[in-house]
This record gives structure tokens, sequence and C-alpha cells, in this order.
């Protein structure tokens, strides 16, 4: 899905595609570090539920944040990265129970323990 209605991030039918063709046991929605709320992810779940039809499982922020100055310039998505400090500052702060640091130990732990509760009862096993 585009970040904003200018960017879309080459986003577009073949996304579609694959995710249609290729249905996930559990989902990991990685978004760029920025200061978020609880209702932006919900918000997101819904959005990415209603349109693909995909349930996210968990959150998790990544080591990059957008540079929507130089994107909005040059119309192309632009990252500047992030100590993983602030990405775990940042999970701290929002505080939502679905949101991880997938760049540290604990947060890989509890995204693992979540796909083994999940998956308990089944044979094969992909993720998105």
């Amino acid at each position: 899905m585009p970040f904003h209605h200018r960017l879309s991030a080459d986003f577009g039918i073949i996304a579609y595609e694959i995710s249609e063709a290729v249905k996930s046991d559990f989902t990991v929605l990685l978004s760029p570090c920025g200061l978020y709320d609880v209702e932006f992810f919900e918000g997101v779940e819904k959005s990415l539920y209603g349109r693909l039809g995909v349930p996210v499982d968990v959150h998790s922020l990544s080591p990059y944040a957008l540079d929507m100055s130089e994107a909005s310039f040059d119309k192309h998505l632009s990252y500047l990265s992030v100590d993983d400090s602030y990405v775990q500052e940042t999970v701290e702060k929002i505080a939502y129970e679905k949101l991880l640091n997938l760049n540290n130990e604990r947060g890989i732990a509890f995204a693992v323990d979540k796909l083994v509760d999940k998956l308990s009862g089944g044979t094969s096993v992909y993720i998105t």
C-alpha cells in the first residue's frame, strides 16, 4: 500500500497478485521508524485486512526513518538510518502489545513464541 498518494513505492498489481497467490501463516508488518500511535497501527491492520485480506500478527519498526523532505522533492522514497537504541525507545514509547523491535533478541523471541503458538496445529509455514 502506498505511503502517500504521490509516492506509491511501486506497490501495484504485482504485489497484490503475489499476496493473493501466496497466503502467509504469520504476517510481520515492517514500518519505517517514526512516532506513531496505537491508532495508526490498528488502522493499518484494518486497512491491510480490508484491502488484501491479510491479518497482521506483529508489527516491527525498521532502523530507517522516512526522509519526507527528500521524498517530497524528488518523488521517491528516501530513508535515514537511525540507531537501534532509538528504535527500541520508540517501540517502548508507543507501548502497543503487537509492536516489536525485531533488531534485538527480545523482540525476535517474542515473535517466535507467537509464531509457534499460532502454528502449533499447522504443518506448513509461510512467513511474510
